[in-house]
């Protein structure tokens, strides 16, 4: 049975907020409040903010390799102040503590030639992805702000 859009699974970081750190048993689901970033205080957006955080992509099928993955933002942030942007990891020993220091993109498409190439996950294997959010000074009061990850790739079966 090929690998299905069930068999992927995004997980947290161990560490706490842009600590970076190993992969943890806390997958990330979708539609569900501060699931990965805190709400922005008054005084961050006053004056403007850069977050980041570490998350993991991982093949969770039982035996197939996943092939050719590629990582892109599907949905920028609904609001207008503020984005997001994201990268592979350059560093697997963690640390490089914050995620600051990388080279982020925000490729809208798996066709764009920014488009994250994560390589082929084996059964069971991950790789870690730092997601950068920036919030403008003098930012405006927003509810429900989003973004959505999307991921791809081919499998043998």
């Amino acid at each position: 049975m090929p690998i299905a859009q069930s068999d992927i699974k995004f997980f947290k970081s161990a560490a706490t907020d842009s600590d970076g750190g190993a992969i943890s048993a806390t997958e990330i689901t979708d539609n569900t409040l501060n699931n990965l970033f805190d709400d922005v205080s008054g005084d961050e957006a006053q004056a403007g903010d850069v977050e980041y955080r570490k998350i993991f992509i991982k093949n969770n099928h039982g035996s197939l390799t996943w092939i050719a993955v590629k990582a892109w933002i599907e949905s920028l942030t609904s609001s207008t102040d503020d984005e997001i942007a994201i990268s592979l990891s350059t560093n697997l020993t963690g640390s490089n503590a914050t995620g600051d220091g990388q080279s982020y993109v925000a490729p809208t498409a798996k066709t764009h030639g920014d488009v994250l190439v994560v390589g082929n996950l084996t059964a069971g294997g991950y790789k870690d992805i730092w997601i950068r959010r920036t919030v403008s000074a003098g930012a405006a009061a927003f509810t429900n702000d989003t973004a959505v990850l999307k991921a791809e790739g081919e499998t043998a079966a």
